[in-house]
């Protein structure tokens, strides 16, 4: 059984983004660097269903097996975690009914922090994960691929304002590393990085557009009329 303090409000930790995105390797830093709570159990569905698929024989099931093993094993730590009050991170494509994970939590009192890593287009997320295969990395189809691209921004564009905390990172270009180009608290914008284009070039993004146009314009308002 997960135990942890009663003391310290837990914390929900989405590492959100499309396939190639670096999600699993900058969400150890993440996690350790937030000042989150002590103890954290970190799900790394990508992990599970590398480690199980590998196990199992090799049959036209084999990759629905692993699949359902997974989401069974995330079921149950989920369900355990809100059960101890436990701070809880996995890792995400955010395409998949994301805010029936966040409502589940939020009504358990966890705070909710959404980290969504960005690339500029779907071309590099398939290279990416052409890349990662060549290296013993797990397949992803290329229509998944998009369809994960897709979906997962469509979700972020509803869902911007649902977390206490939303940080959006562009990790597009390797050799300039790991980016953050926005943070908003509360569902207003602290961080924006205006240099980069990422979040405006984005056409599924409209929404989360707006909002940052309508907090800057508010912000530059204010200082005008003091």
């Amino acid at each position: 059984m997960l135990q942890t303090s009663n003391s310290i409000t837990p914390v929900l930790i989405i590492i959100a983004g499309c396939n190639g995105s670096g999600k699993s390797t900058y969400a150890p830093t993440l996690i350790s660097n937030n000042h989150y709570p002590k103890e954290v159990f970190h799900f790394d569905g990508d992990k599970v269903f590398k480690e199980e698929y590998e196990k199992l024989d090799d049959s036209e099931y084999r990759e629905l097996y692993a699949k359902k093993y997974t989401e069974d094993k995330f079921a149950a730590l989920k369900e355990e975690c809100i059960k101890s009050k436990t701070s809880f991170a996995y890792e995400t494509n955010f395409n998949n009914n994301p805010h029936v994970i966040i409502n589940e939590f939020k009504a358990s009192g966890f705070r909710i922090h959404l980290h969504y890593f960005c690339l500029e287009n779907l071309l590099l997320a398939e290279e990416r994960v052409a890349i990662r295969h060549s290296k013993g990395g797990h397949f992803v189809r290329k229509e998944e691929i998009k369809y994960r691209f897709e979906e997962g921004y469509k979700n972020l564009d509803s869902l911007f304002q649902a977390p206490h905390k939303l940080f959006i990172y562009d990790n597009s270009t390797d050799s300039l590393g790991l980016r953050e180009v926005l943070r908003m608290e509360q569902g207003n914008v602290l961080i924006y990085e205006s240099e980069n284009n990422i979040i405006h070039n984005l056409k599924l993004l409209e929404s989360l557009q707006l909002k940052i146009k309508t907090d800057l314009q508010r912000v530059k308002n204010k200082g005008m009329n003091k």
